[in-house]
């Protein structure tokens, strides 16, 4: 029941979208999962053997037809290296257009075949939009194949499609998350503490001397520094009216 492709070099294409990838990786008991079982288990449709012979077998049983269901198995044929076939179950349909699928063997994971991936993008590159002519996401390069597969067309299958994987097929981890960080507003720069202004005391002197206004700041005063705190402001206004007494006498005497 192989499905083998070829180990093809796609590059990528310049209008081609990203799609993220779920591998899911086989279990103990199988170390390689083949198209043939997946898109069985998928789909609901009875038939066994090769991929390329899926075609041939459905005539009669199934229906079948150019354009993509959900549920539907789309038939590639056989191509170059890939001499057995490749089946695909439809997961999803975009656009007229465009098709993710869910298939097995197709892109090598970690350097190996034989994986599922899920909801991976097919796009139809036929010239009639009969799809025909398919290319398929490619895992290792994230981007669309450059080959443009040839296919039978899609087997519909009959009522719903069960879109189950195998039952032993293990489910894969989640997928990484990316989650945008708001980044923080850098902290407002603390205040500096702005030094005191230091001043002079403002006196004015009359006859008989009174102090109009003293300031807090120190005052320096005949050499020595008067402070406004407790009984200093005693101290202070007899040494002013000392001084100013001694000053009019000085004048009287010139």
């Amino acid at each position: 029941m192989s499905c083998r492709r070829s180990l093809f070099t796609p590059v990528l294409l310049a209008l081609a979208v990203a799609q993220p990838v779920t591998a899911i990786p086989v279990s103990k008991s199988i170390q390689h999962w083949e198209c043939v079982p997946v898109a069985r288990s998928l789909s609901g449709i009875q038939i066994r053997g090769d991929a390329h012979t899926w075609w041939g077998q459905a005539a009669g049983r199934y229906k079948r037809g150019n354009h993509p269901k959900r549920g539907a198995v789309l038939a590639f044929k056989p191509h170059g290296a890939m001499e057995l076939g490749h089946v695909a179950a439809v997961s999803r349909i975009v656009d007229d257009r465009t098709v993710l699928v869910t298939h097995s063997n197709w892109s090598p994971i970690n350097g190996r075949r034989g994986q599922i991936e899920q909801n991976v993008r097919v796009v139809d590159v036929s010239s009639e939009n009969d799809w025909s002519r398919v290319r398929v996401w490619f895992a290792p390069t994230q981007d669309l194949g450059t080959t443009a597969w040839p296919t039978h067309g899609f087997i519909y299958p009959e009522g719903k499609a069960p879109m189950r994987l195998p039952d032993n097929a293990a489910p894969g981890p989640a997928a990484p998350q990316l989650v945008r960080v708001k980044p923080e507003a850098p902290a407002a720069p603390a205040r500096e503490a702005k030094p005191p202004k230091l001043g002079y005391a403002s006196v004015i002197y009359t006859r008989p001397v009174a102090v109009r206004s003293i300031s807090k700041a120190p005052v320096k005063l005949a050499g020595t520094v008067a402070r406004q705190t407790g009984s200093g402001l005693t101290s202070l206004a007899a040494s002013l009216d000392k001084a100013a007494t001694a000053e009019l006498k000085a004048r009287k005497r010139t």
